[in-house]
């Protein structure tokens, strides 16, 4: 994906070089295309100042002075909380497009703490409608200046925390791309979603119930309710280790490389993601 968006943002003529603006894709090598490799959650101000030609600081201590305003700006996840107040300031009018969908970015967000926590209540009270629905309702924006890019998202990072895998986009991505069968232990936002996605649907993942506490050791949605007990948690360990090196870990490892190949496939040559890619790319900026 990389390689073909750069493929439009170099030569004397493109107007994808003077119109947009990328932050953060992993070794872009554009040629004479300059881009910014800070990524938003490190800076939430940085796409803000982008728009509004202001200079930026990146993080390698690279300083960019003012830039003309782009037309475009490429993110990876983008509504969080910076794209929300960029899409209502009236005085932005550059075209955001994200990797991610923008439900993933702001959810996380409502339900962590910050002003989106706040609306979201508020907003249910208003209306009488259920948390969720105040959620889905502030996540799915109706505005015209976002775009989600075609095609599943490339995964940049691997992201381990401590000694358990955590189920993010990105990390869901990378595992099903590299067949990786996981142990998983999910913490907020999307991630148990996901936990669920990979385990109880595509069958590709292990989860663990047992490692709770406070709040979490309340019943699951899908009945299970977890002990709150070390000992729980050294049998439920076991147990995984046990299966995933027997015949449910082969069971699993199978299904992995299929939804691999399906992955690679979508984004190979002919691809359905790599030619929506490209038909997005020509309409635009041929």
């Amino acid at each position: 994906m990389d390689k073909e968006v750069s493929r439009y943002c170099t030569g004397e003529n493109s107007a994808l070089k003077d119109n947009i603006r990328v932050v953060k894709i992993s070794d872009f090598d554009g040629g004479e295309f300059q881009y910014w490799d800070l990524i938003t959650d490190i800076a939430p101000d940085f796409v803000q100042k982008l728009c509004i030609r202001e200079p930026v600081t990146c993080s390698t201590g690279q300083t960019y002075s003012i830039a003309p305003k782009p037309n475009f700006c490429l993110v990876d996840l983008v509504l969080s909380p910076l794209g929300l107040n960029l899409m209502k300031d009236e005085n932005v009018n550059t075209h955001i497009w994200c990797w991610t969908a923008a439900s993933i970015s702001a959810i996380i967000d409502i339900v962590g703490p910050g002003y989106l926590t706040d609306e979201a209540n508020e907003l249910a009270k208003k209306t009488n409608k259920s948390i969720r629905e105040a959620i889905i309702e502030l996540s799915f924006v109706p505005n015209e200046r976002v775009t989600k890019l075609p095609g599943l998202p490339p995964a940049y990072v691997y992201e381990l925390m401590g000694e358990h895998n955590i189920p993010g986009a990105d990390e869901l991505q990378i595992g099903l791309t590299i067949q990786l069968t996981e142990i998983i232990w999910p913490l907020q936002a999307d991630q148990p979603y996901n936990a669920m996605n990979l385990t109880l649907n595509l069958k590709v993942a292990y989860q663990l119930l047992e490692v709770r506490i406070d709040h979490s050791l309340k019943p699951l949605y899908r009945g299970y309710k977890p002990k709150g007990a070390k000992e729980a948690i050294d049998t439920e360990f076991r147990q995984v280790l046990t299966d995933a090196f027997g015949f449910d870990g082969d069971t699993k490892r199978k299904s992995a490389f299929d939804i691999s190949k399906r992955l690679r496939k979508t984004w190979g040559e002919r691809g359905e993601a790599m030619v929506e890619l490209r038909r997005m790319l020509q309409e635009n900026f041929s």
